[in-house]
Formats: structure tokens, C-alpha cells, sequence
């Protein structure tokens, strides 16, 4: 009974308080694409995903590995993708930028 009043409540506020910010962290997240360099784009990300996460735990890892995928520069997810990362941090770890590629901004 506990849980599903507290279900509530957070539904409540988030109704009242954090709607907007939620979808406004959503579009971004699925909007985000690479503009610097990798562990810029990394960094940003993973901010994002922290604020999608802090308003629904909805979305699973492999949701967030295919959207920082989706949002890598051509050439690096040309490298990355056909790996099929499940997770962010094993896209980070395959990506070649990071494992000592070179890297232009």
C-alpha cells in the first residue's frame, strides 16, 4: 500500500512540477548529436541520460547505448554501430576515438 501511495505521489508531483522538464530532457536526449570531441559528446550524454533517468526509469540500457550511438559523427558510428553496443559504456569502450584513433573536432 506504502509503494503505491509513494507511485502516486511521485506521479503527482511530477505532474505538477517536472512534466516539461522531462520532455524537455527527453527531446534533447534524442536530438543530442556530436559537435566536439568524444569525450565531450560522452560527457554531455551521460548528463542527459541522468536527467531522463531522474524523471523515468522506463528506459533500459539499450535504449541509451542505441540513442548515444545514433548521435556519434558518421565516421566514428560507421565503426561503432556494427558492434551492436548494449550498453554506454561498451559503446565508449569500442568506439574508436577513444581506444586511440585519431580524433578531429
Amino acid at each position: 500500500m506504502l509503494q503505491l501511495l509513494g507511485k502516486q505521489f511521485f506521479a503527482d508531483v511530477q505532474e505538477q512540477f517536472g512534466s516539461d522538464d522531462y520532455r524537455s530532457a527527453i527531446s534533447e536526449l534524442l536530438d543530442f548529436k556530436q559537435t566536439s570531441t568524444v569525450e565531450d559528446y560522452t560527457n554531455q550524454f551521460l548528463s542527459l541520460q541522468y536527467d531522463v533517468t531522474m524523471h523515468s526509469c522506463n528506459y533500459d540500457a539499450l535504449f541509451f547505448a542505441t540513442q548515444y550511438v545514433r548521435g556519434l559523427r558518421e565516421d566514428i558510428r560507421a565503426v561503432v554501430e556494427p558492434q551492436v553496443p548494449t550498453t554506454v559504456e561498451r559503446a565508449v569502450v569500442i568506439n574508436p576515438a577513444k581506444s586511440g584513433g585519431k580524433e578531429q573536432a
